[in-house]
């Protein structure tokens, strides 16, 4: 019975307190509170996304940027007789990315272990598209082919072409934002969350206070990391789905049962232009199978060189001259037959042009 009044004394000791913390006395000793602009308010998600949306923005127009990827990965998959229980594989990437908000040029690399077995750097294959605003050119060439010594090109003219889409999908891109197995980047991504949070406690993360944002879409869980210290890009980021495969279900016939994790963490910034940029981190991935197999995954980003708004023109970004006099030409919608690539035209077997892919718009190109 005597409960009550006790309770009822802490709880008007405590507002009391409260409003001495929160206000200052004026001349009379009563609490004077603070302007609301004053008062500090806890970000909201929307707000946060919009904040790490314009340091992007700034990034993504134009620029050139190299990047290495290094990645050891084990596992066993019944879709990979030639993954071994046990046995840990190494794969290595040299990346390049050059854009210009309407053109884009997409430059792999890879050596260690590929679908042909162990490779040497000597022995990469070279991996090369080119979208130029009008033609889609995908070059591709390895050192150990027998037959095909000048590689091969597939000319396409896509309708509607997302070129922004398709480069950000090269490895390493997860610096950017752009997660596997989620179409869009992760801040496009998280405005179509069906729930969405702020962590009401900040969480350091080398060093930098970082708000949390939890969230979930239809098809994943994330929990995301992001430093207001550095221009609000994401210190680290951990995204789950409930299938295990890189792409999304409805890209398959059925997609694999399971489940699959990427942790992006151990972020380094570096400050280019007056802009904060992440430019190396570790990203980790796995995925388990209801049949029992599983893939694992750990994979070290660095970005070696990024410049914003290069002059393209000067340096040539969007020009073929990566594909070499005497490589098989592939055209879209003309099946079963090769030509051959001379020149910047393409050939046939006797030397009659059949297309002439030599620019007719200098000034378009050398912008």
């Amino acid at each position: 019975m005597n409960t009550f009044p006790k309770n009822l004394c802490f709880v008007i000791s405590l507002c009391l307190a409260t409003a001495g913390i929160a206000g200052t006395k004026n001349a009379t000793g009563s609490a004077k509170p603070k302007p609301k602009s004053q008062i500090k308010k806890h970000p909201i998600a929307l707000e946060l996304l919009d904040k790490y949306a314009e340091t992007q923005d700034k990034l993504r127009s134009s620029f050139i940027g190299k990047l290495e990827v290094s990645t050891k990965f084990e596992g066993v998959n019944r879709g990979r007789p030639s993954m071994k229980r046990g046995q840990v594989y190494e794969r290595n990437r040299k990346v390049e990315l050059r854009s210009d908000g309407d053109r884009c040029y997409a430059y792999q690399k890879i050596w260690g272990r590929t679908s042909i077995g162990n490779t040497s750097e000597e022995e990469a294959y070279v991996g090369i598209k080119l979208w130029d605003d009008e033609t889609l050119y995908h070059y591709g060439f390895s050192p150990l082919s027998r037959t095909n010594k000048n590689g091969t090109v597939t000319l396409s003219y896509p309708k509607n072409f997302n070129h922004m889409l398709w480069w950000q999908k090269a490895p390493g891109l997860t610096l950017r934002g752009y997660f596997p197995g989620v179409d869009e980047r992760i801040d496009t991504e998280l405005r179509q969350a069906t729930t969405i949070s702020v962590q009401p406690q900040r969480e350091d993360i080398n060093g930098s206070q970082c708000y949390v944002i939890n969230a979930r879409t239809k098809s994943c869980e994330f929990r995301i990391w992001i430093d207001h210290e550095h221009d609000y890009n994401i210190a680290k980021a951990i995204v789950k789905r409930g299938w295990a495969t890189w792409n999304r279900p409805e890209r398959r016939p059925k997609a694999p049962k399971g489940n699959a994790e990427g942790e992006l963490r151990n972020v380094r910034f570096k400050k280019i232009d007056d802009v904060w940029l992440p430019v190396e981190a570790d990203y980790r991935r796995e995925h388990e199978y209801v049949n029992g197999d599983y893939e694992k995954a750990y994979s070290h980003l660095k970005m070696t060189e990024f410049v914003m708004n290069p002059d393209h023109g000067t340096l040539g970004s969007f020009k073929q001259d990566f594909i070499p006099n005497g490589a098989r030409v592939r055209l879209a919608g003309v099946p079963r037959i090769t030509y051959i690539w001379q020149d910047g035209k393409v050939v046939d077997e006797k030397g009659r042009v059949i297309m002439d892919r030599k620019p007719k718009n200098p000034k378009k190109v050398e912008r």
